[in-house]
């Protein structure tokens, strides 16, 4: 079995999953049927595109994961639904080992007369994840649904557009060759090498990862100029089944069709999985979220329609912070990683620390997903917090900042 990656606060979160490992058959078992152009709205949490549904009458969110090669259901929301979860088998993933199963009949309703009916449907546990995200969700969507129409992302308007495989786009946009490989879809780019070389590069495309671009390890080894005389960044990231080993590093240049990126950090995946994987890396929401995004699998094309901020800089992460969700309502907010170096550790910051308050406001009631995007961006801005450690608050000033080691890599490539 195969899997793939996704990221959250920090850095690569895994919301990767499996192919059907033959539980589902040879046939197509997911059904999806929809008006032509139409409209879903979607909330954009983390840069990712969590989708209200309703799951035999059940009102519940799931995931749009591009990276994801089928639509997958909670396992703890198909037992809780009444449905029979069967021929359970484990499986290598990200971070450990996951129970797949399978389960009949299953309804979906997103609205706006999109529908969803399954004949056959792989399970696996989500509940891992709802301390990241800060909430349960109830499963992905996948691969067997995308190329089943023409899709639209608009980012910006945080709506899923559903055209007919037919559907011609009229509008704008850049046009680029889409490689699809065993149900996830890909496509090639450009890397500029520390020596000055470029090479050619082949990502998944993941709507399910909020980085901008991650390699496997094992890209960094056939290419070392990439990061030649250059101490990594070390940090954790989390997977399909517990934590995983990742490093980053800044790349002098990454060219994705006309955009092109310079002084751009990337992630580096140790994960083992990843050894065989058909694909280089990751291409994640923080690219993707710069533009509307159509998706013909039908025409192995990918559409980027550019947004305002298409080719602006990425900043990566500012805090130096992983941050996730705590207690039975995950309504605390909870210090799981200060990246030694940086601007929370600078600022007194520690693992295992609550966050109780930031700019004055209760940090429970920010969210875990604004905090998110006020920890990515302002560069050099301040934010007063008030952390609890052992029963103590403590107050700390914390200015954002790039990390040292990927700064110093920006200047090495400047």
């Amino acid at each position: 079995m195969r899997a793939r990656t996704a990221a959250t606060l920090l850095l690569p979160l895994l919301l990767a999953t499996a192919p059907s490992c033959g539980l589902l058959g040879p046939d197509r078992p997911v059904r999806l049927e929809h008006p032509d152009g139409a409209s879903v709205a979607f909330r954009p949490d983390f840069g990712l595109i969590f989708v209200p549904v309703t799951i035999q009458g059940r009102p519940s969110e799931m995931l749009l994961d591009t990276g994801a090669n089928v639509t997958i259901l909670d396992t703890q929301v198909a037992e809780e639904l009444g449905l029979e979860v069967r021929d359970r088998k484990e499986a290598r993933q990200p971070g450990g080992t996951v129970e797949f199963g399978r389960v009949r009949d299953v309804a979906f309703d997103l609205g706006s007369g999109v529908t969803v009916t399954a004949e056959r449907l792989v399970t696996a546990p989500m509940s891992d994840f709802a301390p990241i995200l800060g909430r349960r969700v109830a499963g992905l969507l996948g691969h067997d649904l995308i190329e089943q129409c023409v899709l639209e992302i608009d980012y910006g308007a945080a709506r899923l557009v559903f055209h007919d495989r037919s559907h011609e786009h009229a509008g704008g946009g850049d046009v680029l060759p889409l490689v699809i490989e065993d149900g996830e879809p890909g496509v090639r780019i450009e890397v500029e090498l520390a020596d000055g070389r470029r090479v050619e590069a082949l990502p998944a495309l993941d709507t399910g990862c909020t980085d901008f671009l991650s390699f496997v390890a094992s890209f960094g080894e056939s290419h070392p100029a990439l990061t030649r005389d250059r101490t990594m960044l070390q940090f954790r990231g989390f997977g399909f089944a517990g934590e995983t080993d990742n490093q980053g590093v800044a790349v002098p240049a990454l060219r994705i069709g006309p955009h092109e990126y310079r002084h751009l950090p990337v992630g580096y995946m140790q994960e083992p999985l990843f050894r065989d994987w058909s694909y280089d890396g990751l291409l994640g929401a923080a690219f993707l979220r710069r533009f509307t995004v159509i998706l013909d699998y039908g025409r192995s094309r990918l559409i980027l329609e550019p947004g305002p901020e298409a080719d602006a800089p990425y900043l990566f992460d500012l805090a130096g912070l992983t941050l996730v969700a705590g207690g039975e309502h995950f309504d605390e907010i909870l210090v799981h990683q200060a990246l030694l170096g940086g601007a929370a550790v600078q600022a007194g910051i520690r693992t295992g620390d609550r966050l109780v308050e930031v700019d004055g406001r209760p940090a429970e009631e920010i969210g875990l997903a604004a905090l998110w995007e006020m920890f990515r961006a302002d560069e050099g801005s301040e934010h007063a917090l008030v952390v609890e450690r052992d029963g103590e608050r403590i107050e700390a000033s914390l200015t954002l900042a790039r990390h040292p080691l990927i700064s110093a890599s920006q200047r090495d490539d400047a």
